[in-house]
């Protein structure tokens, strides 16, 4: 019991970005988010910077996944990702949520 609890402590330790992070995240995050999230000043939340994403996140986390998918602004409807499916979606705005 006691190794479970210090496994489960050590798993709330490890930030989302860490646990979404696998090869296959990187390449959609690359080719579909990239030339908007990591620019400052278009009007979008920059990827890995954390105080962008804190009141859209606050709103709750399946609205923003949400509105990835069903397009926000001038975002369209999953970000132009048609290969993306729910999990991908979750596992992008983990990953861009969160500082590297």
């Amino acid at each position: 019991m006691k190794f479970l609890s210090k496994m489960l402590v050590s798993l709330l330790l490890v930030p989302a970005s860490a646990l979404a992070t696998d090869e296959y995240t990187v390449e959609l995050y690359d080719t579909y988010c990239k030339a908007c999230h990591s620019v400052a000043g278009a009007g979008v939340p920059v990827a890995f910077k954390s105080s962008d994403w804190e009141k859209r996140i606050a709103k709750g986390f399946d609205q923003v996944v949400n509105n990835a998918i069903n397009g926000v602004g001038n975002m369209p409807a999953q970000g132009s990702c048609q290969e993306c499916v729910y999990q991908d979606f979750e596992d992008l705005v983990n990953y861009m949520s969160t500082a590297k």
